[in-house]
């Protein structure tokens, strides 16, 4: 209970170690106390992993670790670090599972508390904060150093309530609430450089993905704190908003995706779920160190989207309103973008001399892209949710930032651009681009066709898939002949009957990107007959091949029928005429 935990003694606690030399971890903890008589809850915390007093559990060598911890109230965690008082280092829990091939060793973390209205006091990962600690290496804090896969419902995957949480990236995925909590000196790091006393150095290279809202304040636990989050690879996407009163530092680079969208939420006294529309602030947003590595950004939301300080490359994109409806011939071709909240900049920041980079795109479906007049007219529409405010401080305001607007083949991040224009913000009071006329040109690179050997692994998987198929349907294509050749030398040609064959073969190819092992079983049956007295010899058969496949990252099931129809005729010199018709259906389920 909670009593107890308070009284106990926090400090000179024990370290362990645990070696798993390369094997799975497994810890499921179903922890359901019944109420009491008088319908009152029992206050504990349970979790799959805890440190609960001063010392550190450490996990080296792991090979997939899966925690699961249900509850039925609170508290509930798969993995927390707390102590009952402040202690000289903390408590801490350490996964060392950043060896090799990173999927191999991910801490798959599930759970939850199933009664309405305690489903946010479960928090998948949480830490809370050491009194004693004098920086941030001394406080409770979770740290695993390679990859997560996070799934919760009702309740947030992260909190740090103080302390010190750190993620080497992964998957994080939340429904009905917010992904990433923060309060008071806690701290979240995600895919992120760090150094032996705490300090960032920089962004790491990991995959990660988020679904869910992150958050320095939390309805009922405070407010405040710092995320320092990297999406950094081109696998890597954030789909939810920012916001509240601590820091949220946010790297979206080298393609990764920022889907500033509003997200479902579960109102804790109601259980009602909701869609929660916030007005979005980045404390730093850390863009593309140049246009070939820019990151993108997705403004979905009714409401501004703020950027205190930012720096790099970034491509954004803002849908249209839908198109007036005014019942006759004068309704507008191409309507405003007032459904969609502005994107603001505070402060740009120089990187090596050169000024931050910007580009706001919007679709150009709709838009007559040969009238050159109607396209300025949404681009200056547009260039108005660019706001950048430090361009109207004073009368010769530092200009850090280079606008760009213009139109894309769609709203899908790296959609080809097709038109574009730069941006000005001189002569506003409030700092919103202008559309430079003259600026405006064609791509040189629209229309955008490349030519190049360069494959990925689905492409590869495909050709080698259907390359695979076809050569064993290839390889059976004159079992008919070799049919019709045994009746001339084996003196059949008065007999009728049936006949089969039974086969197995296998291959293998691996050139021009086209990789497979094929193995495969034929088995064939037909029936043939003299006809007439002229020589001539007629018959059908039907065949069937079951073949295995392995390909570069995958394997298929190969299936192919044949049927064909067959007659040939010897004539007295010794000479002979085949004729064969044949039908076949190949396919493949890889």
């Amino acid at each position: 209970g909670f009593g107890m935990w308070k009284k106990s003694k926090a400090d000179n606690g024990p370290s362990y170690t645990m070696d798993l030399h390369g094997n799975n971890l497994t810890v499921d903890l179903e922890a359901f106390p019944e109420a009491n008589k008088t319908g009152s809850q029992p206050m504990w915390t349970t979790a799959a992993i805890m440190a609960a007093r001063e010392g550190t559990i450490t996990i080296t060598n792991p090979g997939e670790i899966h925690l699961t911890c249900n509850a039925n109230y609170y508290y509930g965690s798969a993995i927390r670090a707390s102590t009952s008082q402040g202690t000289t280092n903390g408590a801490h829990v350490v996964i060392e599972n950043d060896q090799g091939n990173l999927k191999d060793h991910m801490v798959y973390l599930r759970g939850g508390i199933d009664t309405p209205g305690y489903q946010l006091d479960y928090r998948t990962i949480e830490t809370y904060g050491n009194a004693k600690a004098k920086d941030i290496t001394q406080e409770n804090s979770v740290y695993i150093k390679g990859l997560v896969d996070i799934e919760t419902d009702k309740h947030a995957a992260v909190f740090a309530r103080g302390g010190w949480i750190r993620l080497g990236g992964g998957r994080i995925s939340v429904d009905d609430y917010d992904a990433l909590w923060t309060a008071g000196k806690g701290r979240i790091d995600i895919n992120m450089l760090v150094d032996d006393d705490g300090t960032v150095q920089g962004a790491g290279s990991n995959d990660f993905v988020l679904k869910g809202n992150a958050v320095t304040a939390t309805p009922y636990y405070g407010n405040s704190g710092t995320m320092n989050l990297a999406f950094t690879t081109a696998d890597s996407r954030f789909d939810g908003q920012t916001g509240g009163t601590g820091e949220q530092n946010l790297y979206v680079q080298n393609g990764a995706i920022w889907n500033n969208t509003p997200q479902t939420y579960n109102i804790w006294s109601s259980g009602e779920i909701t869609k929660t529309d916030m007005a979005s602030v980045a404390t730093h947003l850390y863009g593309g160190q140049d246009a070939a590595h820019t990151g993108y950004l997705i403004q979905d939301s009714a409401k501004d989207l703020t950027i205190q300080n930012y720096s790099g490359f970034m491509k954004a994109y803002i849908a249209r309103d839908d198109k007036t409806d005014a019942g006759d011939d004068t309704a507008e071709k191409a309507s405003g973008f007032s459904k969609k909240g502005n994107i603001i900049i505070e402060k740009a920041e120089q990187t090596d001399g050169k000024n931050a980079d910007f580009t706001l795109l919007t679709s150009q479906e709709g838009i007559d892209t040969s009238n050159k007049e109607e396209v300025l007219s949404v681009m200056k529409d547009l260039a108005g949710k660019l706001i950048y405010k430090e361009a109207s401080d004073g009368e010769n305001p530092a200009i850090h930032l280079n606008g760009h607007v213009g139109l894309a083949e769609g709203l899908i991040a790296g959609s080809v651009e097709t038109r574009l224009a730069d941006l000005t913000f001189d002569g506003t009071t409030d700092g919103a681009g202008s559309v430079v006329d003259s600026t405006y040109h064609v791509p040189k690179n629209y229309p955008a066709i490349l030519y190049g050997p360069k494959e990925t692994a689905m492409m590869r998987g495909a050709k080698s898939a259907m390359a695979s198929t076809a050569m064993i349907w290839r390889s059976i294509n004159n079992d008919v002949e070799r049919r019709l050749g045994d009746l001339r030398i084996g003196g059949g040609s008065d007999e009728n009957g049936l006949w089969a064959k039974v086969g197995a073969g296998c291959m293998s190819y691996e050139e021009n990107n086209t990789d497979f092992r094929t193995r495969f079983n034929e088995y064939h049956i037909g029936y043939d007959h003299a006809v007439g007295n002229a020589g001539w010899r007629a018959g059908t058969s039907v065949s069937y091949i079951d073949g295995k496949s392995t390909y570069e990252n995958g394997t298929g099931d190969n299936d192919v029928t044949n049927f064909h129809v067959y007659a040939t005729k010897t004539m007295k010199d010794g000479s002979y005429l085949d004729i064969i018709g044949r039908f076949s259906h190949a396919k493949n389920k890889y």
